[in-house]
């Protein structure tokens, strides 16, 4: 299961980009706030169990995260909300990874689970050049 929400996650993420590289505001806020969103969350669920020894309650829709998280992982966790504006959505989708793979490591560690270094990598420079070619060609729809 961790391994199916981290690969979920990394490569579902990549719509996201390539959706905000064509302009496609509602597409990519729909990938970011559905399937890559429920993936991010869950991982914050896990890493609040493996910090709680999974006995608190993570809550509908992660409402008690705020009293199990430190100040800074909420409000970096909040910054991942963004508006309709393009380059709010790029900050948030690159905030969600960097969160989602501090987590995933912690998570994994904590639970001897593997994590694969490698694709988080490659995904997040993918996500970059994305984000990168579209500052080169504005226009691109």
């Amino acid at each position: 299961m961790f391994s199916d929400c981290c690969n979920e996650f990394r490569w579902v993420s990549t719509y996201a980009a390539k959706a905000l590289w064509r302009n496609e505001i509602i597409y990519a806020k729909d990938i970011l706030d559905n399937p890559v969103r429920k993936m991010f969350m869950l991982m914050i669920k896990w890493f609040i169990g493996t910090e709680t020894n999974f006995s608190v309650s993570f809550g509908k829709s992660g409402r008690n995260v705020k009293k199990f998280v430190s100040p800074e992982l909420y409000e970096r966790i909040l910054e991942t909300y963004a508006d309709s504006d393009i380059e709010n959505i790029w900050r948030s989708l690159f905030n969600m990874t960097e969160i989602f793979s501090e987590l995933a490591i912690r998570t994994a560690k904590a639970l001897s689970f593997k994590y694969d270094f490698i694709e988080d990598e490659k995904v997040t420079r993918y996500l970059k050049r994305i984000h990168e070619m579209k500052k080169e060609n504005p226009d691109s729809e």
